[in-house]
């Protein structure tokens, strides 16, 4: 972290991802400016995901997902390989 803090480095792009248990479970994955959340019980399939461009809606009002479809399953995707780890 020194180099990004002290010489104006940057961090490589990497996933942020995480689930909370309760009542209603909520899943979440961010990478970039994008973030894919899902409410509801069981793991979410592609077509659960709300998709927000935070560059743009950082108070996550308005779902993109159906304009961007391929984003959701590379977001999806990438879900899945976290999600993978965590199963270990």
């Amino acid at each position: 972290m020194s180099p990004l803090l002290f010489e104006k480095g940057s961090l490589p792009d990497r996933d942020l991802y995480w689930i909370w248990a309760s009542n209603i479970n909520r899943w979440a994955l961010r990478y970039q400016d994008w973030k894919i959340v899902q409410y509801g019980r069981g793991e979410p399939k592609q077509e659960d995901w709300q998709l927000f461009n935070l560059a743009n809606d950082q108070e996550e009002k308005k779902n993109v997902a159906a304009d961007n479809p391929e984003r959701v399953k590379e977001l999806h995707e990438r879900f899945l390989v976290q999600l993978s780890k965590d199963l270990k």
